[in-house]
């Protein structure tokens, strides 16, 4: 069980790593955009929003969970 486990920290490290780049995606459609201000960039945050807190939560969870077990 421990090797599923590690499985899990990496894949939600991947999803934090996701919503980073996410963030930072939407941060240069905004700087690059012809038209500023028409709010282009705010579905690109929302998701690397939504990816942090989902990649955070797992990565949580997970290592919580294998902190507490005696294996």
């Amino acid at each position: 069980m421990k090797r599923n486990d590690d499985v899990a920290l990496l894949a939600s490290a991947v999803v934090l790593l996701a919503g980073a780049v996410s963030l930072g995606l939407g941060g240069v459609t905004q700087s690059l955009s012809k038209h500023r201000g028409l709010g282009i960039e705010d579905p690109i945050n929302t998701v690397g929003f939504i990816l942090l807190a989902v990649g955070g939560w797992t990565f949580l969870g997970t290592f919580l969970k294998r902190n507490r077990k005696d294996d």
